[in-house]
């Protein structure tokens, strides 16, 4: 009997793509295993499905007791599924075959370990767990065992990060301001208008970073202003078709002929914050928050089925009966590499098996990440076994400090 595992040689599980995934299989024979071969593949996709339940009408022909006939139309539901795939990574090697000139073998007792290295392409998108669909790569390792109605396998998913880095992103230095101004009361008793400026300094945060909200409220109804909340939501987008399409990493689909894509959306808190406040009638405020970014995926748009964006959500509640709630948002970009003022220095390719390298600079420079469990857990959607229950980790600065400029706020 032999047990089977694979061992990856960065600790974190974490690999860019355009490197290698470096490992061993790892193989403890407690007595001589007869085997053909020990192979280790590598496979990276991104997946969405769901199902809908659609009508459908049919003629149905009844005897009654009487023994008369009647036909009538009857409706019912099948379930349709929408399903869409795009391939990144397939390969294979042999780490063991017998000694030559034997076709199998016997892997004698002991504890066995077999390196492997495998290329992920350059066009590797983000390992992303999702509601309706994931992003996911993972290594197999078999032993090809004869005379054996199963092989003996076992699986173990990892995480691609691909850097993003801020600087270079357009837009994300840029300061971004929304306001919203709403009348409070019902019908022809109103109470008089609520206004809010919600102001950020930049549009480009890293997970770890503390996000500087500003907001001006402007308090002209009747009543009290008695709650704020905070919140970022991550919204994903999904692309699939009827039956089921391989799309290519271009967006095209593989097949001859063509079909209408389906699309999904999901909204995710990954962040949500509420306080009482006490902002009076007639009267007006300044406030500055602090809205912590937890290790999540950064945003991407570089997969034909899977995307991911974020907004930032503030809103404000009156204590009238009928509560009034004037909301606003502004969209944010999550990346993996913070914005800094001084140049980039270009930073070596990473070694294999290492961490992802990031640029660093003397002086203010932030701390290496580390890598952190995403906040939202494993996905939902299963993979080939239905016992995928992987939760990928992404990169997490730990101490660094919010980089906005001085306010002249009161802050938590």
């Amino acid at each position: 009997m032999a047990e089977v595992a694979i061992e990856f040689d960065n600790p974190y599980g974490v690999f860019v793509p355009g490197t290698e995934v470096t490992g061993s299989v790892l193989l403890a024979v407690r007595e001589p295993t007869k085997a053909n071969s020990v192979l280790i593949s590598v496979h990276g996709e991104a997946h969405t499905h769901w199902t809908i339940q659609e009508a459908r009408t049919r003629m149905v022909t009844r005897t009654n007791a009487q023994g008369q006939m009647t036909t009538h139309s009857e409706t019912y539901y099948v379930t349709i599924p929408f399903t869409g795939c795009t391939p990144y990574a397939d390969g294979s090697a042999i780490v063991w075959t017998p000694p030559s000139g034997l076709s199998t073998d016997h892997i004698p007792p002991g504890n066995h370990r077999f390196p492997f290295r495998f290329l992920l392409p350059p066009n590797c998108p983000v390992s992303f767990e999702g509601a309706f669909g994931y992003i996911r790569y993972y290594c197999k390792a078999r032993i090809d065992r004869p005379w054996y109605k199963f092989d003996k396998t076992t699986k173990r998913v990892f995480t691609v990060i691909p850097p993003s880095d801020l600087n270079f992103i357009p837009n994300t230095t840029l300061p971004l301001q929304v306001s919203q101004t709403k009348e409070t009361g019902v019908l022809f008793f109103k109470n008089g208008k609520i206004s809010m400026t919600v102001k950020l300094h930049k549009g480009g945060f890293v997970p770890g970073e503390a996000i500087a909200l500003e907001a001006d409220i402007v308090n002209g109804s009747k009543s009290k202003i008695k709650k704020i909340g905070v919140k970022i939501v991550q919204c994903s987008h999904y692309v699939a078709y009827r039956g089921s399409e391989t799309v290519q990493a271009n967006g095209q689909p593989m097949s001859n002929y063509s079909r209408i894509p389906a699309r999904r959306e999901d909204h995710r808190e990954v962040f949500r914050s509420e306080e009482k406040v006490e902002i009076a009638k007639g009267s007006s405020e300044k406030m500055t928050r602090f809205v912590p970014i937890p290790p999540v995926v950064a945003t991407f748009n570089n997969c034909p089925i899977i995307s991911v964006e974020y907004f930032l959500k503030m809103k404000i509640t009156t204590n009238e009966t009928v509560s009034t709630v004037v909301s606003a948002q502004l969209p944010i970009i999550i990346g993996t590499i913070p914005l800094r003022q001084a140049p980039v220095p270009s930073a070596p390719p990473p070694q294999p098996g290492a961490p992802p390298i990031y640029p660093q600079i003397p002086g203010d420079a932030p701390p290496p990440p580390s890598y952190a469990e995403c906040v939202l857990g494993a996905g939902k959607v299963k993979g080939e076994d239905e016992t995928d229950d992987f939760t990928p980790r992404y990169v997490f600065y730990p101490n660094i400090t919010p980089s906005a400029p001085p306010m002249e706020s009161e802050k938590l």
